[in-house]
């Protein structure tokens, strides 16, 4: 994104815990991508212990595109509208 010249700080994030994880634990990590009209990305996150399937973590967070001065973008950047072409079949609705 820094080579497009637009940045994309997450604004929002919301993580919820269920269970630790432990250092010698593998880790199943799943991020969703939502269809928005709007010029941001919102994910949803799942986090499970491999072996058990034990669901540790879930959470979401939402990015907005800026310019590199820090102004907000209110139109998709093209790189990105090209990008969400391939990324369409992975979209969920809200």
């Amino acid at each position: 994104m820094f080579e497009h010249n637009t940045p994309a700080p997450v604004v929002q994030l919301r993580v919820d815990y269920y269970a630790p994880a432990r250092m010698s634990d593998v880790l199943e990590v799943t991020a969703r991508l939502f269809k928005s009209e709007g010029a941001k990305l919102e994910f949803e996150y799942e986090i499970y212990r491999q072996g058990d399937a034990t669901l540790l973590v879930n959470g979401s967070s939402v990015q907005v595109f800026t310019n590199t001065a820090g102004e907000l973008l209110l139109n998709w950047p093209p790189y990105m509208v090209e990008l969400l072409k391939q990324w369409e079949p992975l979209w969920k609705q809200p």
